[in-house]
């Protein structure tokens, strides 16, 4: 019996007993993902929207999103999301105002020359699955210490 072919059987119902037809077709190969990724959430998604966000903030927070480090870090310098998206400094700081205001992205401590920041996992998470309640507690932490 060959497995990748499309192949008939007949068995009868359980309660029954008449005979049916079913077709058993073989298993489509996974592909891999390539490159990085993050999980969204809906209801998250859903929130983003309902908050009418500028069209800056919008475009600062989809770049956020693909710079977003396991755990859900972000560290940059906004001079670099300034550059990369064609927009003045003064203007993503403004957006960056605006998700921190909202409590979509959390400011943490100063390294260096910049700050880090947490993307709150209600909206999108990297990391492994079993992390997200650990990065929830160290979120609501954050907040509490602002």
């Amino acid at each position: 019996m060959s497995l990748d072919k499309e192949i008939i059987i007949e068995a009868p119902h359980e309660e029954t007993g008449e005979i049916k037809q079913y077709i058993i077709t073989p298993a489509k190969p996974k592909k891999a993902p390539k490159g990085d990724w993050v999980m969204m959430f809906q209801e998250g998604a859903r929130s983003i929207a309902k908050m009418n966000l500028k069209g800056e903030s919008m475009r600062v927070y989809m770049i956020l999103l693909s710079k977003l480090d396991y755990e859900n870090w972000l560290r940059f310098r906004q001079k670099d999301i300034a550059d990369e998206l064609d927009m003045k400094t003064p203007n993503v700081s403004r957006a960056m105002k605006e998700l921190v205001d909202n409590g979509i992205i959390i400011r943490g401590p100063k390294v260096s020359n910049a700050y880090a920041y947490r993307l709150d996992p209600s909206f999108a998470f990297r990391g492994k699955d079993v992390n997200i309640s650990k990065v929830r507690k160290e979120i609501h932490h954050l907040k509490l210490i602002k």
